[in-house]
């Protein structure tokens, strides 16, 4: 049985570096050669990719977004959450997809310090 995974990568990479490491952080889950398709605004390069279906996606999007050093958007299969990494973050973190014009950003919360708390209830 197979599944679809659609990735977004933050940053444009080289056709030569992308293939190399969707290879490598894909294998052998994946099926035919990956869809990637290039945006003008948010998120640079969308993925497509066709993988064995309990193939460890979270995984591989952390391992590309490490081996390309940029921040990789990912649809989570299983339910409508998508899931961003980031090189080196321990965790991905859930956010909200925004749709642009031409491409993709997120929204995510921002960590509230101290200082700008207790500003918003004076």
């Amino acid at each position: 049985m197979e599944t679809e995974a659609v990735l977004f990568l933050r940053r444009r990479v080289g056709e030569a570096a992308l293939q190399a490491a969707l290879a490598e952080a894909f294998v052998p889950g994946m099926g035919d050669e990956a869809l990637i398709v290039h945006y003008s605004q948010g998120f640079a390069v969308g993925i497509s990719i066709i993988c064995d279906k309990g193939f460890a996606l979270p995984r591989a999007a952390a391992a590309l977004s490490d081996r390309l050093d940029t921040a990789v958007l990912l649809e989570d299969p299983l339910g409508s959450q998508w899931l961003l990494f980031t090189p080196g973050a321990a965790m991905p973190e859930a956010v909200q997809v925004i749709e642009l014009r031409h491409g993709l950003d997120v929204a995510a919360p921002a960590p509230m310090q101290a200082g700008t708390a207790s500003a918003l209830c004076a």
